[in-house]
């Protein structure tokens, strides 16, 4: 079973092989795709990181997976020595002000 959405911009493909191709696994896997868009999309108004970054919610408001993302960028900032920095947004971030395109990481 081969299935094409339109989902952040793109074309994505699943191609789900074998006898149990079940099309609910593929329903499954396009939610997830879109969710992903809606919550990290730096091009939709609405978004999860444009709302924060635009100070409309808290960190603390925020969705489980964004503040997985801030942590994990935050870490990886610490494990490249600075090199992945994401570090000032992230601290912006805590602080009520977001500047970040967390997509990098995303």
């Amino acid at each position: 079973m081969i299935r094409v959405e339109q989902i952040m911009g793109t074309a994505i493909s699943v191609d789900i092989a074998g006898p149990a191709a079940d099309p609910a696994l593929a329903d499954a896997v396009f939610a997830w795709f879109r969710e992903v868009d809606e919550r990290f999309s730096t091009y939709k108004h609405g978004s999860e990181v444009n709302r924060l970054d635009r100070g409309e919610i808290a960190v603390d408001e925020c969705s489980d997976e964004m503040r997985y993302v801030l942590s994990q960028t935050a870490r990886l900032w610490s494990e490249t020595q600075g090199y992945f920095d994401v570090y000032a947004e992230l601290k912006a971030a805590w602080l009520g002000d977001l500047r970040a395109e967390l997509s990098g990481w995303v």
